[in-house]
């Protein structure tokens, strides 16, 4: 990080210079900069050190990270930890904790454990379906990922209504690239 940037940081607040700071990990790892995204929310979660939702934020990031690097025993390692602190934090039901169980169906997906998947992503489909926590982004991954799962598990025509759904939750969310990737998926999809 350029120095300038570095002092630039250290006027604002702890939380805020930990957001920042897990930005730019999440920013890196989107670009597939997965040193960098190790090495960013490692600096944020010393930053976090007096904040439990903090650090099960960088915490769950490490584990999509992980995933991405094949390490597969950090990763349930970090996603576990990050559910502890979500739950000390008093935050059962939340986004955070949605995100956490759909980084664990992948990592259940990465390692081939198709069934787990799929019963992770049903569980976190109702979290983030339930009235107190209406996120379509959100929603749009878990039903993607379920899309995915199901390819995966040769089952096609239950996998086009999952990947329909990703994309009405898309486009709700304005994300409009996702909804491209969906349509082009879903056009090339296996007939039965």
């Amino acid at each position: 990080m350029p120095k300038k940037v570095q002092k630039s940081l250290h006027k604002l607040s702890p939380s805020i210079r930990g957001n920042v700071i897990r930005g730019m990990a999440y920013a890196n790892f989107a670009s597939d900069d997965l040193k960098s995204a190790l090495d960013n929310y490692h600096n944020a979660l010393e930053i976090f050190h007096v904040s439990t939702f903090g650090q099960a934020h960088c915490h769950r990031g490490l584990g999509d990270t992980y995933i991405k690097l094949g390490r597969f025993a950090e990763a349930e390692d970090e996603f576990n930890h990050a559910m502890r602190l979500y739950v000390e934090a008093r935050k059962e039901r939340s986004l955070g904790v949605g995100l956490v169980m759909i980084g664990k169906a992948r990592l259940s997906f990465a390692q081939g454990n198709l069934e787990e998947a799929q019963a992770k992503l049903s569980e976190v489909i109702k979290l983030l379906d339930s009235r107190n926590l209406n996120e379509p982004y959100e929603q749009a991954q878990a039903y993607e990922v379920m899309g995915h799962t199901l390819v995966a598990a040769q089952k096609s025509s239950s996998a086009l209504g999952n990947y329909q759904l990703a994309l009405q939750y898309y486009k709700r969310s304005g994300c409009n690239r996702p909804a491209r990737r969906i349509e082009k998926i879903i056009a090339n999809l296996p007939k039965q």
